[in-house]
C-alpha cells in the first residue's frame, strides 16, 4: 500500500470510529480554531498614522466563527481568544497591560458580534440577510471600539468616530465580501 493510501486509510477508520464526529470534540476544535485565526488575524495588520488603532484581518475570522460555529461557539472562540490575551500571550494587535489597551472595546465587541451572527444565521442563510447580519456585526464592533476610546482616551464622541470608526469601514466592507465569498463557496 502506498504512504498516501495508508494515509487515508487510516482517516477513514478514525471517522468511523466516531472519533472525530464527536460533538463536544468538534465544538472544542471549532472554538480552539477560531481562537488562533482571530490571534493570528492580530499579526495581519496595517497601522495607520492617525489612529492608534490599527486595520487588521480579526473581524474576518470574528464574522467567519459565527457562521461556522454557531451563537454558543463562536462567542467562546472569541471570550477564550480575549482570556488568553488578557493573561499575557502576546496574541493581541496593540499591547497594553493586561485587558487594557486602546483595542479592549473592539475585542469586547468580537465576543458580541460572533453571538450576534451565531442567533441570526441558524435559520436563514440568503445571501441578503447574511449581508445585512454582517453589517449588523460589523457595526457593533465599532461602535464598542468607538466608545472603549472616548473612555480610554477621554476624548469626544466626534474624535472617537474619526480615530475609530470612519477609517474602517471600507476595510470592513471588503472583509464581510470575503466571508461571504469564503462561506458560500466552502460551507454552502
Amino acid at each position: 500500500m502506498m504512504k498516501k493510501e495508508l494515509i487515508i486509510d487510516n482517516l477513514n477508520r478514525i471517522i468511523n470510529k466516531k472519533l472525530i464526529v464527536n460533538p463536544l470534540l468538534l465544538s472544542i476544535l471549532g472554538i480552539m480554531t477560531f481562537s488562533i485565526l482571530t490571534a493570528l488575524g492580530a499579526f495581519i495588520h496595517i497601522p495607520l498614522p492617525f489612529t492608534p488603532v490599527p486595520i487588521t484581518l480579526q473581524t474576518f475570522f470574528v464574522l467567519l466563527s459565527g457562521l461556522i460555529l454557531g451563537q454558543r461557539d463562536a462567542a467562546f472562540s472569541q471570550i477564550a481568544y480575549f482570556l488568553l490575551g488578557g493573561l499575557g500571550v502576546p496574541i493581541f494587535a496593540v499591547a497594553g497591560i493586561g485587558l487594557m489597551s486602546v483595542t479592549t472595546g473592539y475585542l469586547i465587541g468580537f465576543i458580541f458580534a460572533a453571538w450576534i451572527v451565531g442567533k441570526l444565521t441558524i435559520e436563514n442563510k440568503s445571501l441578503l440577510w447574511l449581508t445585512f447580519v454582517l453589517i449588523i456585526a460589523s457595526a457593533l464592533i465599532l461602535v464598542f471600539g468607538s466608545v472603549w476610546l472616548i473612555v480610554f482616551l477621554d476624548i469626544s464622541l466626534s474624535q472617537s468616530l474619526f480615530l475609530g470608526m470612519f477609517p474602517f469601514i471600507i476595510g470592513d466592507v471588503v472583509k464581510i465580501f470575503l466571508v461571504l465569498l469564503v462561506y458560500k463557496n466552502l460551507f454552502n
